[in-house]
Formats: structure tokens, C-alpha cells, sequence
């Protein structure tokens, strides 16, 4: 059943994105023709500089949107006047939010794959990606920290927050349709609430490392790595924490509290 609803969330989501990916590799070739032609006509400089500046809002915006598009879906498909039929149907309600969740994530995948693409067709040169592994390896030695452990925890750090960011406007959402009225308005109000508490919880859970070693944040006297590893830790255990949080609290309110009218 979790295949069926994912299709179905991923073909609603794709009517939108698939435009976009291929606006945004048709803006790259433009920009890669406009780069090379200011190279050989001097009236092209000016209007290039336009052009990556647009080009580079662009490719912001893919990821903004797509962040937005996994907030609607979810929004219009189980709390507008969608939801009367989503919530008949014979389906339990975790699936439909890890639907929702998973199709977010898996577009999240696509969204980067198209970024990606676009910048190398605009900007590559011959000996790029030498000179940027080059950049990484200098960094992963400074940082006494295999080049795969940073790749990963950076991957991972990343999807963690996209999904703690998105599972944060559910919540938010779900609280707000407790209400009656001015949904949107408690939605808005849920979420500051929401999100001010994890910032204290994130602080207060760094508090027993400067307990144990008040000199943690002392760059001069610790290498990086001792640093960075303990909070890194504690970073994405609080991350996984809060994005449970979230899930069930949206899950219970889909269940039991849920107000369409």
C-alpha cells in the first residue's frame, strides 16, 4: 500500500518539479553560451554577470521550492478538502505520512542531481573537480578526518536537517488544525513555539560537554577534530531525537485530533 501512496504523491509532485528541472537545465545551457560568447564580445560581460546571478537564484529557488512543494503536498492531501477522502480511505495513517515524507526526500535526491548538472554544464572547465578534490583532502587533513567520514556526515547532516526542517512545518500544521479558526495564523505561531524549544534543547544538550571539558571550544588548545566530532555527535543525535518528536506528534494529531472542518 506504502508503493501505491508514494506513486501517486510522486506523480503530484513531478507535474510541478519536472518543469522546473528542465527550466533549469535549459537556463544552464543559456548561461554556458552567454559566459562563452563574453568572452569574445565585450557588450556580452555585462549581461553575463546578469544571467549567473538569475542562474544562480534559480538553482536556490529548485531546492526552496522543492521543500515548499513536499509542505503543500502534505498539506492540501491530508488537511484541505482532500483530506475528507484521504482519511476514508481503508489505510493507516502512518503510511500516508511516510508517503509524504519519503516522496519529499526522494525529490530532495532529484532536486540536487538537476542543481548539480546545471552547474557543471554552465561552469565546468577542464581540471574542476581535481581541483576541488584537492581542496577537500587539504581540508580533510587539516581536520585529521578521512575524506568518505566527512563526505557522509556531511550527507547525512544535510538529509537530517532537510527532514527535521519539514517534520518541524507538519508538526506546526498539525498543531494549527486544532483550532478552529485562523489555522494558518496558530500554524505560524505553533511552529515559532516549536522551534524555539528544539533550539533549547539543542543548547541544553551541549551543556555536558563544556561540563566535562570546559576547554571544548578552545581552538587554540583543541585540535579540531576533538571538537568537531563530539558536537557533530551530539548535533545529529538531538536531530534524530526532534525529527521522532515531530513524527509522532504529527502522527497522533493525524490519528486522533485531526479538525477538517
Amino acid at each position: 500500500m506504502l508503493g501505491k501512496l508514494l506513486k501517486y504523491d510522486m506523480k503530484s509532485m513531478s507535474k510541478s518539479l519536472l518543469p522546473l528541472y528542465l527550466i533549469t537545465l535549459g537556463m544552464a545551457i543559456i548561461c554556458r553560451l552567454v559566459l562563452l560568447l563574453s568572452n569574445q564580445i565585450s557588450i556580452f560581460k555585462g549581461v553575463s554577470a546578469l544571467v549567473v546571478f538569475f542562474f544562480c537564484i534559480l538553482l536556490i529557488g529548485v531546492f526552496l521550492y522543492t521543500f515548499v512543494l513536499g509542505i503543500k503536498r502534505f498539506y492540501n492531501n491530508l488537511m484541505k478538502d482532500e483530506g475528507y477522502l484521504t482519511h476514508t480511505l481503508p489505510v493507516p495513517k502512518y503510511l500516508h505520512l511516510n508517503s509524504k515524507i519519503i516522496a519529499s526526500l526522494l525529490f530532495l535526491v532529484f532536486s540536487t542531481i538537476i542543481v548539480i548538472l546545471a552547474f557543471c554544464i554552465s561552469f565546468y572547465y577542464f581540471g574542476m573537480f581535481d581541483e576541488l578534490m584537492r581542496m577537500l583532502t587539504e581540508f580533510s587533513n587539516a581536520m585529521s578526518i578521512s575524506l568518505p567520514a566527512i563526505l557522509c556526515y556531511v550527507i547525512i547532516t544535510l538529509l537530517l536537517g532537510y527532514l527535521s526542517n519539514l517534520l518541524l512545518v507538519y508538526v506546526s500544521l498539525a498543531l494549527g488544525h486544532l483550532q478552529n479558526k485562523n489555522r494558518l495564523v496558530f500554524a505560524v505561531v505553533y511552529g515559532i513555539v516549536v522551534y524555539t524549544i528544539s533550539q533549547i534543547v539543542s543548547l541544553i544538550a551541549l551543556t555536558p560537554c563544556l561540563i566535562v571539558d570546559p576547554g571544548l571550544l578552545a581552538t587554540n588548545a583543541t585540535p579540531a577534530k576533538d571538537i568537531l566530532m563530539p558536537l557533530l555527535g551530539i548535533s545529529l543525535g538531538v536531530s534524530i531525537l526532534l525529527i521522532i518528536a515531530y513524527y509522532l506528534i504529527t502522527l497522533k494529531i493525524l490519528k486522533k485530533n485531526l479538525n477538517l472542518e
